[in-house]
């Protein structure tokens, strides 16, 4: 699953799961932007991050990936 998230510092303001389907001819599409003082990261995750049981929990590891991704 890949997941584009929004950080301000290092604290994760929002994420969103992005979907590989293009959209119809007529349809558009939307997503997140990084505002000022913001980054966006887009990771892969497992497939059971959909299971995880609540909002602070999803910050938590979506916070872990982004760490992760920025040692390596």
């Amino acid at each position: 699953m890949r997941v584009r998230i929004i950080t301000e510092g290092a604290t994760v303001v929002g994420y969103q799961v992005i979907e590989n389907a293009n959209p119809a001819p007529g349809q558009f599409r939307s997503g997140l932007m990084a505002g000022p003082g913001q980054k966006l990261h887009e990771v892969e995750l497992p497939e059971d991050f959909a299971t995880v049981p609540g909002p602070e929990e999803i910050h938590k590891r979506l916070t872990a990936y982004i760490q992760k991704k920025a040692a390596a």
